[in-house]
């Protein structure tokens, strides 16, 4: 699902990480210089970061805790040089594939990113099969030793008029469709709503047992820009087509226990 807009994400971690690019050099010459030392850096001139070696280790299982045998894994990252991970020729972009117990490993040389915004992380993770919502998970500082495993839930499809309760769980997927959506201090739930006629199709998700606030909610535009772009808390609506399918993210705070949301759905 994710694999093709990989582009759009690489350019704004390699721009967030290096900052501008040099100033071109000036084509004035002076006649016999004299040796001096390299002059001291502008304030507020951008410098290179250093590039870090990184190695993440994991497990991918379904719902039932069943590793997921031979799972693709694309791996995003601001890259250190030119080879991050010289054994699979890769650069900025990596992906490897779980083992028969559902197990990864892979080294790579980045460079950590303010792209993230807070907290600030070494990559992303992101993952797809069919059958089970999309996954993306963050890379997270703190040592060079990351361990991140991953758990796939399976798609929910729903049709446009029937309610039903959402959960979002603290290793639930990050709140991004990796096109235009970034919204790294929620996770998400992905719901796909399947519609029988025109009109609008309105989202109403309120509070259930055990959440303290409202759900962000936003509709997916990856791969179909009928969808308009728009995000609210608690009710959002959007225009849709007959016989189409829609993704809608339901969004709890990170860092927050199992969350769960009372969403009806209605097509008008």
């Amino acid at each position: 699902m994710f694999n093709h807009m990989r582009i759009g994400v690489l350019c704004a971690l390699l721009t967030a990480a290096c900052g501008s690019s040099p100033t071109a050099p000036s084509s004035t010459v002076s006649a016999a210089p004299s040796p001096s030392p390299p002059p001291s850096p502008t304030p507020g001139t951008p410098t290179a970061p250093a590039a870090t070696l990184f190695r993440v280790t994991g497990v991918v299982t379904d719902e039932t805790g069943t590793p997921l045998n031979g799972l693709p894994l694309h791996f995003e990252f601001a890259a250190g040089d030119f080879a991050s991970v010289p054994e699979l020729r890769c650069n900025s972009y990596c992906t490897i594939s779980t083992d028969a117990a559902g197990r990864y490993e892979l080294g790579f040389k980045a460079i950590p990113t303010s792209f993230y915004r807070s907290p600030i992380a070494a990559g992303l993770v992101h993952t797809w099969r069919e059958g089970y919502q999309p996954v993306v998970q963050l890379l997270p500082l703190g040592t060079t030793d990351i361990v991140q495993n991953i758990r796939l839930r399976r798609s929910r499809v729903i049709r446009a008029g029937e309610s039903f309760t959402s959960v979002v769980e603290p290793d639930s997927s990050m709140c991004t469709d990796l096109e235009d959506w970034f919204v790294w201090a929620r996770r998400c739930e992905f719901i796909e709503i399947t519609t029988d006629t025109t009109g609008t199709l309105v989202v109403d998700a309120r509070e259930g047992a055990g959440s303290g606030s409202l759900p962000l909610i936003f509709f997916q535009t990856t791969g179909s820009y009928t969808t308009t772009q728009n995000v609210g808390t608690g009710v959002v609506s959007v225009g849709v087509s007959a016989g189409q399918t829609y993704t809608v993210l339901v969004g709890a705070p990170v860092n927050m226990p199992a969350q769960r949301y009372v969403v009806t759905t209605s097509l008008q």
